[in-house]
């Protein structure tokens, strides 16, 4: 009604599964493929009516010892506004290191202007 919107939407989980693996870990081979599983509730987006969410999140990775942030896996689509948002993303493999990983994205209801930003940062992970 005033035009106020939730600024930003939290990932409530971050995490990493190695590809075969199924639980998350903190510890990832070195050159081995993985993948990023983020999990968010869409609801606590304000929408007029129960709708359909336009999404797209980006995964980022950055070596604590140096170097330029880099994506590593990206994901987009479709959700109802209504619906718990859980996806994987498979995520390019990393030279040995420890990493933060970031996902950055929007969600953006099909007939309004603004999307609202999603963002969320994980723990430390090993690539050993």
């Amino acid at each position: 009604p005033n035009g106020q919107t939730t600024e930003a939407l939290h990932i409530r989980e971050f995490n990493i599964i190695p590809t075969g693996a199924w639980r998350p870990t903190g510890v990832v081979p070195t050159n081995s493929p993985f993948h990023v599983q983020l999990i968010l509730d869409p609801s606590d987006i304000a929408t007029e009516q129960a709708g359909r969410l336009n999404y797209n999140v980006s995964i980022y990775a950055k070596r604590l010892e140096g170097g330029l942030r880099k994506i590593i896996g990206e994901v987009k689509g479709e959700v109802k506004s209504t619906d718990p948002f859980k996806t994987k993303v498979a995520a390019t493999a990393l030279p040995t290191g420890i990493y933060r990983f970031e996902a950055i994205g929007k969600f953006k209801e099909e007939e309004k202007a603004k999307p609202v930003d999603v963002f969320g940062k994980s723990s430390l992970i090993s690539i050993l």
